[in-house]
């Protein structure tokens, strides 16, 4: 398993994610960050998040 962070992005700001997803594959990982990535496009808003997000991965022991 692993705590994945996404970060959101565009030219203009940047979202950190503080919570993250504990994740335990890459699969997962996938998945999650379609369903962050549609939650962003989807708000009713004039904002272009076309560069998309960065993930931020760290392995728990």
């Amino acid at each position: 398993m692993t705590q994945d962070y996404f970060h959101r992005f565009n030219t203009k700001k940047v979202f950190v994610d503080h919570r993250g997803a504990v994740v335990d594959d890459l699969a997962e990982a996938r998945d999650h960050a379609t369903r962050v990535v549609q939650s962003f496009t989807n708000e009713r808003n004039l904002e272009d998040w076309r560069l998309g997000p960065a993930c931020q991965r760290r392995s728990e022991r």
